[in-house]
C-alpha cells in the first residue's frame, strides 16, 4: 500500500491509494429454481438463497430491495493467499504484485464494487457489519471511511476465537482475534439495541454520594440536603425528628460538599420504597448513605465478544456437513441481537456455508420473529449445492446426523435462484 499525499494550501492528507478497475457490465439472468424450493408453512418467514456470483446477485437485488435492507453481514475472503477449500481470495497478493502497482490493488477493487452496492441495499436505519482479520483490517477501514462516510463508522467487534494453545512457532504470537467493522448507512438514524444482561436482577449496594466527574455542590446545588439518623431506633429520615439525630451530608473524606445522586423529592421516594440505606465505614467511623442498584435486563453491548471458533465446526458437523472457518452461530446471533428486529430484511453476500442463514432462522424461532435472510453464494467446488442448500434444508426440515443426533426442524420457507 503507498501513501496517498496530497498538497493543497500547505496541508497533507493521507488516504488509501489502489488501483481502481471499473467493470464491465456483462449480461446476466436469474432464475429460481422451483424443484429446490422448500415450504413448511404459508404464514411464516420465507428466506432466499442465491447460487452464483455474488456480483451479479446484488445487482439483481437492487430491483426490489434498494434501501430496504436493515442489516448485512458478511465474512469476506481475507486475502491471506489462495489456497483450494481454504480461507483466502483468488486475486491473492502474488496475482496482485503481478498486475498491479500496490499490493492490495486486486481485493480493494474487489471489495469496492460489492460494497458500493450493499450501500444502495441498505435503508436509511440500517447497519454494515463485515468480519475481517488483520491482513485487511486498515486498508478496509478506510475503503469503508471512503464509500459510507468516516462519520458513519460505529465502532469494532473484537471476537475472541481461540486460547493461546495448539502447536506454534517457537516465539511467535499467536492470533486469537478477528475484527467486526461496524459502518450505519445513515448515522442519524441508526440506533443499536442493548443486548441481554446475563447479571439481570443481581442486587448491589454502592455509594449515593455523586462522585467522580464535577462532583462538587456548586454543580447540583439543589442535591445537596442532609440526612438524619437515629443510632437508637435505627430510623433514617430526611427531616430531623429530635435532637439525637446525627445529620450526614453528601461530602468527600476532606470535608468538602458534594451533592446526592437525586433531587429531594426522588430521594424521598426511594427511602420509602427501602432503596437507600445507612452504612458505618468501620475504618473512617463515619455514616455514608448507600442506594440499592439492581442490574437491568438490558445493557449496552460491549466491543468484546469470546465465543470459540471450533463451536461453528461443531455445528455444521450436527448436519454431517464440513466446511473450512465457519463462524459460531452465537456470533451471529450476538449481531442480530445488536442491529436487528422483528421483521428485518438481513442479508449475507458471502454465505459461505450458511451460518447466517440458520442463525437467523433459528433466530426468529427463540424470538417469534419474522426476518428474511438473503444469502448470496458461489457454487465454486459444489459449495452452494452440496453444502449451503443442504444445510438450509435440514435446518428447516429437522435432521438425524449419522451419529443418531436429532436436529429438530423450524418451520419456514426457502426460496432457491440461480444467477447464471
Amino acid at each position: 500500500m503507498k501513501r496517498n499525499v496530497i498538497k493543497k494550501r500547505g496541508v497533507k492528507k493521507l488516504g488509501l491509494s489502489w488501483e481502481l478497475e471499473p467493470l464491465q457490465n456483462e449480461l446476466f439472468y436469474v432464475e429460481e429454481q422451483t424443484a429446490k424450493n422448500i415450504q413448511t408453512k404459508i404464514k411464516t418467514a420465507t428466506h432466499l438463497l442465491f447460487e452464483g456470483e455474488n456480483y451479479f446477485s446484488l445487482q439483481h437485488l437492487l430491483l426490489d430491495y434498494t434501501e430496504k435492507i436493515n442489516l448485512i453481514y458478511i465474512d469476506p475472503p481475507y486475502n491471506t493467499g489462495f489456497k483450494q477449500d481454504q480461507e483466502g481470495f483468488f486475486y491473492h497478493d502474488k496475482r496482485s504484485e503481478k498486475h498491479h502497482k500496490y499490493k492490495h490493488s486486486a481485493w480493494l477493487n474487489f471489495m469496492f464494487h460489492r460494497l458500493v452496492i450493499a450501500k444502495k441495499l441498505l435503508a436509511s436505519d440500517a447497519f454494515m457489519f463485515i468480519s475481517i482479520d488483520e491482513n485487511e483490517f486498515a486498508q478496509l477501514k478506510l475503503l469503508c471511511d471512503e464509500i459510507f462516510g468516516e462519520d458513519n463508522f460505529i465502532h469494532y467487534l473484537i471476537w475472541k476465537k481461540r486460547s493461546t494453545g495448539g502447536q506454534v512457532k517457537d516465539g511467535s504470537i499467536i492470533s486469537q482475534t478477528e475484527f467486526i467493522l461496524i459502518y450505519a448507512k445513515n448515522k442519524k438514524y441508526a440506533k443499536l439495541n442493548k443486548v441481554c444482561n446475563p447479571k439481570a436482577g443481581n442486587e448491589k449496594w454502592r455509594d449515593f454520594r455523586k462522585s467522580g466527574g464535577q462532583w462538587q455542590q456548586r454543580y447540583r446545588p439543589k442535591q445537596h440536603f442532609p440526612f438524619y439518623y437515629d443510632e437508637v431506633t435505627a430510623e433514617l429520615t430526611l427531616k430531623r425528628i429530635n435532637d439525637q439525630q446525627i445529620e450526614i451530608i453528601p461530602q468527600n473524606a476532606q470535608g468538602e460538599p458534594g451533592f446526592w445522586e437525586n433531587g429531594l423529592e426522588t430521594t424521598a421516594k426511594r427511602l420509602n420504597n427501602n432503596e437507600l440505606k445507612i452504612f458505618l465505614n468501620p475504618k473512617t467511623k463515619k455514616y455514608k448513605i448507600l442506594q440499592l442498584e439492581m442490574a437491568s435486563e438490558y445493557q449496552n453491548a460491549g466491543n468484546f465478544i469470546d465465543i470459540p471458533s471450533v463451536n461453528g465446526s461443531v455445528e455444521i458437523k450436527m448436519f454431517d456437513l464440513a466446511f473450512n472457518n465457519v463462524k459460531p452461530l452465537s456470533l451471529i446471533k450476538y449481531i442480530l441481537a445488536l442491529a436487528s428486529g422483528e421483521n428485518s430484511i438481513v442479508l449475507d453476500f458471502f454465505a459461505g456455508s450458511g451460518s447466517t442463514a440458520q442463525a437467523v432462522i433459528e433466530w426468529n424461532t427463540e424470538n417469534n420473529y419474522q426476518q428474511t435472510c438473503i444469502v448470496c453464494t458461489n457454487n465454486e467446488y459444489n459449495l452452494c449445492e452440496e453444502v449451503t442448500y443442504p444445510r438450509l434444508k435440514r435446518v428447516i426440515k429437522g435432521y438425524v446426523n449419522s451419529q443418531k443426533k436429532k436436529y429438530s426442524g423450524h418451520k419456514q420457507n426457502l426460496k432457491y435462484f440461480k444467477v447464471s
